[in-house]
């Protein structure tokens, strides 16, 4: 598994490093592609995270939807679409998280004043920051990046 994902990127960014120079048609390049980059990219992030659970299932959907997109929509432009994807799923798992409560350092846990009989205490998750901040980057730089090479080739030269 650890294996496999790296292999796949490694194989889209192939197929996206022979596209780069390849003359530029309009039907692979654009929003929607960028989306399915980003679609792309939040599937096998997911599978990714799950490992070696829904992972393993998941896994030969990533495949096919990464190497399809890398064969249709092999511009660099939106493949940055696909680190948004990533960002999603990072984004995801900050949300899922949102709940996270440490356990307390000492080991023991108290009730507050006045709980009712038969309240009870739980602790621990992930931390939401780092996949918040991480999925803040992650979204947030593609999106802009895509943007503004969006609008730089649609300017005329000056």
């Amino acid at each position: 598994m650890i294996v496999l994902f790296p292999a796949l990127v490694l194989v889209a960014a192939l197929l996206v490093w022979r596209g780069r120079s390849a003359p530029v048609s309009p039907a692979a390049e654009g929003w929607r592609w960028f989306v399915g980059w980003a679609v792309a990219g939040a599937v096998l992030a997911f599978g990714f995270l799950t490992g070696f659970s829904i992972g393993l299932f998941i896994l030969p959907l990533a495949a096919v939807l990464l190497i399809w997109v890398a064969r249709s929509a092999p511009r660099p432009t939106e493949a940055l679409g696909f680190l948004e994807g990533i960002g999603a799923t990072l984004l995801l798992v900050a949300f899922l998280n949102s709940d996270y409560a440490p356990c307390p350092a000492h080991g023991g846990f108290s009730l507050p004043a006045g709980s009712p009989p038969g309240s009870s205490v739980s602790c621990g998750g992930f931390d939401p920051l780092p996949w918040l901040i991480g999925g803040i980057v992650f979204s947030g730089f593609p999106l802009l990046g895509y943007a503004v090479l969006r609008l730089r080739k649609r300017a005329p030269p000056a």
